[in-house]
């Protein structure tokens, strides 16, 4: 009967890897994970989500779940020695400033959204992206992240504010 449990266990988490890979890795990039690290760190997030995998509830979204667990991962990223703000901002205003006249306004602004993301700090980052991005209601968020509901609004509305500017500020560096 264990045996059974696990196979089952297994199975599952299996088709939620499958499915859920190319999310995680989106999160990820959205949460600041440099592109050439995106694979490693998203089997680090599945590898925790696995060791935790027998205490997910299946009537609720796995998506927000995952996400909590993407969050911690691109924290523990951030904190590393060898991963630097910097480079990232650099990176970022590289894509910018090589726009070629060709290039869709789809891809232009999918590169502003994400270069405007690097400059929210990463727990309100977080937020937006779970609610603005991914439709997450503030209630699963703060239940997901472990804060209060109160603390989920007011880092939308920081993080709301500081894209705004972030934006404004991307668009007038842009090259004419």
């Amino acid at each position: 009967m264990a045996t059974e449990a696990i196979v089952g266990t297994d199975t599952r988490f299996e088709s939620v890897f499958r499915s859920e890979f190319p999310y995680v890795s989106q999160s990820l990039r959205r949460l600041g994970v440099r592109e050439g690290d995106i694979d490693d760190v998203a089997q680090e997030v599945f590898v925790s989500v696995h060791g935790k995998f027998g205490h997910y509830d299946a009537r609720r979204p796995v998506r927000p779940w995952l996400f909590a667990f993407a969050v911690r991962a691109a924290s523990n990223y951030r904190n590393r020695a060898s991963v630097r703000r910097e480079e990232s901002l650099k990176a970022g205003a590289h894509e910018m400033s090589s726009t070629g006249s060709d290039e869709s306004d789809k891809a232009h602004a999918r590169r502003v959204v994400m270069a405007a993301l690097q400059d929210i700090e990463l727990d309100r980052r977080a937020v937006f992206i779970a609610h603005e991005i991914d439709g997450v209601s503030p209630d699963e968020i703060a239940r997901q992240l472990s804060i209060a509901v109160g603390t989920v609004y007011t880092r939308l509305h920081r993080a709301r504010a500081e894209f705004t500017k972030a934006v404004e500020r991307i668009e007038q560096e842009k090259p004419s």
